[in-house]
C-alpha cells in the first residue's frame, strides 16, 4: 500500500466534511496495515496530521472496533507510557469463499491478515451455477454462524473463482471448470448475506490467481512494483499488481496470461484461440502429452492433484518421454515470461501452482531460454521466484487480505454495522 499523504481532498471533489474524516480514518488504517503497530506520534507523522487530530481519529476507530492499543509495561520514566496502536484482532472480521468445482473453502480472517478458521465443504451434483448456488448459500450461512459464535462481526466477504471475472461488476464471465457463465455473483452473494443477517458487508469477487498474487506480494521482503503472477491449481492464469493494487483492466481480464497466444500455428485451445499458453503449459495438455489421453474438465477439477503426482513421479524416475515434455514446457514458460515482461516490465514474476511443483524439471530449459535473451532491458533486472504452496491456502490468504483492504478503504462500513 502507498502510505504517502493523499494529495486530493474529498472537499476538492465536492465532498463533505464527513467524507474528509472518513478518508483520514482510512489513511490511519492503511498506515497501520503497511507498517504495523506504532505510537500515535509516529502515525500522525506518516499521515501528515497533528497528534491532537490523530488522537480523535484513533478514538473513533477504537469505537468502531477497527484498532486497539497494545498495553506496555510501566517504566520508571515519568508520564504515561506510549501505547502502540494496532489493527484490532477482533471483533471485526472478513469472510473468504474459494469456489472450486467440487468444493468450497470457507474461512474467517481478521484485520491483521490472519486466517482464524477454515473449513472445506463438498459440492455435489453436475457442474453449473443453478445446483451450486444453494450449496454455496449453506456454506455461507454456516461460516457467518461460526463467526458470530466466536464473537466476531463480519464486514466483508470475498469470493474466489477459477475463470474469467469482471471484478468491478462482480460478475463471473466464464468459468469452464465450474461450468458457470454470466453469473452475477456479487448480487447473489449480497442476497445470501442479507438473509444471513450481514447485509451491510462489502462483497468482492475476483479470479483466484489475483487473490493468490495478493498473498504472494505480502510475502516479499521488500516492496516491488509491478509484480506478475503466473500459475494456477490446474490451469494457467495469472495476475498483475502495481502500486495501486491488482490491475483488472476494462473488463476484469488483465493478467489472463493463459490465453496469451505464443504459438499461432499450435493446438486449438478450449477458449477458441489457437496456440494459447494454456495449450503449451496447461495441466490438461501436459498430462495428455505425457499420459496419452486428454482429461475432461470434470476430471481436471477432481483429479488434478493425482495428475500432478503422476507427472512428478514419472519425471523423478527418469522417464524419457516425460523429461522431453517437461523440457519443452520449460522452454515455453521462458517464452511466456519473456513476452509478459516485454509488455508489463515487472520487477518480479511469481511462478506458482502446479508449475512450481515441476520447477526442478522445467527450470533448466526455462533458464536456458531466458539466458539467451537476458540482455534485453525488460529481463535485465527481472527476478523469477518459485514458491511451492497449497493453492487453496494461498487464495484464501489473499481473500482475507483483500477483505481487510476493502474495510480499510471504507471504514464507514464499521459505523453502519454498529448502528
Amino acid at each position: 500500500m502507498n502510505d504517502a499523504v493523499l494529495r486530493e481532498s474529498p472537499l476538492d471533489r465536492g465532498g463533505s466534511v464527513t467524507d474528509l474524516r472518513e478518508q483520514n480514518l482510512s489513511q490511519v488504517l492503511r498506515v497501520l496495515a503497511t507498517h504495523g503497530p506504532m505510537v500515535r506520534a509516529e502515525i500522525a507523522h506518516r499521515c501528515g496530521l497533528k497528534v491532537t487530530a490523530l488522537t480523535s481519529l484513533v478514538d473513533e476507530l477504537r469505537g468502531r472496533g477497527l484498532v486497539e492499543e497494545i498495553p506496555q509495561p510501566r517504566s520508571k520514566a515519568r508520564g504515561r507510557p506510549a501505547h502502540p496502536v494496532a489493527l484490532a484482532a477482533e471483533p471485526t472480521c472478513t469472510l473468504a469463499f474459494g469456489c472450486s468445482r467440487n468444493h468450497v473453502v470457507g474461512a474467517i480472517g481478521n484485520l491483521r491478515g490472519d486466517v482464524v478458521a477454515e473449513n472445506r465443504w463438498p459440492i455435489s451434483g453436475p457442474a453449473g451455477w443453478d445446483r451450486y448456488a444453494p450449496q454455496l448459500d449453506e456454506v455461507l450461512v454456516a461460516t457467518v454462524t461460526d463467526a458470530h459464535r466466536r464473537g466476531l462481526r463480519p464486514l466483508s466477504a470475498q469470493f474466489a473463482i477459477p475463470g474469467a471475472v469482471d471484478h468491478d461488476r462482480g460478475r463471473v464471465i466464464r468459468s469452464v471448470l465450474n461450468g458457470w457463465g454470466g453469473v452475477d455473483l456479487r448480487g447473489a452473494a449480497e442476497d445470501m448475506l442479507e438473509r444471513a443477517g450481514i447485509g451491510t458487508a462489502l462483497v468482492g469477487v475476483d479470479r483466484e490467481t489475483n487473490y493468490a498474487l495478493l498473498a504472494r506480494r505480502e510475502s516479499l521482503d521488500r516492496p516491488a512494483e509491478p509484480v506478475v503472477y503466473l500459475g494456477g491449481r490446474n490451469a494457467i492464469s495469472g495476475g498483475i499488481l502495481d502500486r495501486d493494487g491488482i490491475v483488472h483492466g476494462a473488463g476484469g481480464l488483465a493478467g489472463e496470461f493463459g490465453h496469451l497466444i505464443v504459438d499461432p500455428g499450435g493446438q486449438q485451445c478450449w477458449c477458441g484461440r489457437r496456440g494459447c499458453v494454456e495449450t503449451r503449459l496447461g495441466l490438461r495438455y501436459l498430462y495428455a502429452a505425457i499420459n496419452g489421453s486428454e482429461p475432461s474438465f470434470d476430471e481436471l477439477s477432481e483429479r488434478y492433484p493425482a495428475m500432478i503426482d503422476l507427472i512428478t513421479k514419472k519425471a523423478d524416475a527418469g522417464d524419457a518421454t516425460v523429461d522431453a515434455a517437461l523440457a519443452e514446457a520449460g522452454r515455453w514458460l521462458g517464452i511466456t515470461i519473456d513476452t509478459v515482461a516485454s509488455v508489463v516490465n515487472p520487477q518480479v514474476v511469481f511462478v506458482d501452482g502446479y508449475l512450481c511443483r515441476l520447477t526442478e524439471h522445467v527450470e533448466p530449459s526455462l533458464r536456458g531460454y531466458l539466458d539467451s535473451v537476458g540482455s534485453l532491458p525488460s529481463l535485465a533486472s527481472l527476478s523469477v521466484v518459485y514458491r511451492p504452496d497449497d493453492a487453496d491456502d494461498l487464495s484464501t490468504t489473499g481473500m482475507i487480505i483483500a477483505g481487510r483492504n476493502a474495510i480499510l478503504a471504507r471504514p464507514s462500513v464499521a459505523r453502519k454495522a454498529a448502528a
